[in-house]
């Protein structure tokens, strides 16, 4: 078949056997794991449908019971901090305050 070629063909025919002969060198065969290894795991991961149905028929079998929220009447001056809180011109007008009203500047700290 190489006869056959011309020589540019041959050439470049011959460089690639060289390369693919070099690649196999460099990496030697690794050996992919026995298939008695693999079966195992095979097995294990089709018993994983099993085993998670079995787990949530055991979590669903267990009666809930209701449950009730009891709530504390808010005091009055909660519900003024609240109500400031919900408001944003309030937040404004106590972010001013406390500008206005706070410390002066000379007695902060350095």
């Amino acid at each position: 078949m190489a006869e056959e070629m011309e020589p540019i063909q041959t050439a470049t025919l011959r460089r690639a056997e060289e390369r693919v002969q070099h690649a196999l060198d460099e990496r030697p065969f690794q050996p992919l794991p026995v298939l008695a290894e693999a079966t195992p795991a095979f097995v294990q991961a089709s018993q994983l449908d099993e085993r998670m149905s079995q787990q949530l028929r055991e979590v669903t079998r267990h009666a809930v019971g209701t449950t009730c929220v009891l709530r504390k009447a808010t005091t009055p001056t909660a519900a003024e901090a609240l109500a400031l809180v919900r408001n944003p011109r309030a937040i404004r007008s106590a972010l001013v305050a406390s500008i206005i009203l706070g410390p002066p500047k000379s007695l902060a700290e350095i």
